[in-house]
């Protein structure tokens, strides 16, 4: 028997399957850091689809993060494209929040929003409620 392979795996083979195995786990652990990081809307005052009975005199978006304040923007149009916000967004942390003046009448309404997560990352959407 050779003094090179003794019981068992040889040395050299050991270290290469280690190798392997550490850059799989550096790899799938890089990999989904970013997507796990990235702030998301998780909810909002209304709610996307809902019918109000009651204009509400303000908005409320929640993020799962911290949003930078100066770069939010939200804008509400009423059902003949008429806009409603007062003054800029406000945000705290995880929150925005952006006060209105009285809705008008009776229809469909467009929340706009796009702001820019405290890591870089901008976020848009819409959300829609019928009053």
């Amino acid at each position: 028997m050779s003094n090179s392979v003794r019981r068992g795996v040889p040395a050299s083979a050991l270290r290469v399957g280690l190798g392997v195995i550490f850059g799989v786990a550096v790899v799938v652990v890089t990999a989904a850091t970013p997507a796990a990081a990235h702030t998301a809307l998780e909810a909002s005052s209304p709610r996307d689809g809902t019918r109000i009975g009651a204009a509400p005199d303000q908005i409320v978006l929640d993020f799962t993060g911290p949003v930078r304040t100066r770069v939010s923007k939200v804008t509400v149009r009423g059902p003949n494209g008429e806009q409603f916000e007062i003054g800029s967004a406000q945000s705290t942390s995880d929150k925005v929040t952006q006060s209105l003046r009285p809705l008008g009448a009776a229809g469909r309404y467009q929340i706009i929003y796009r702001v820019v997560a405290r890591d870089g990352h901008p976020i848009a959407g819409r959300i829609r409620f019928t009053l």
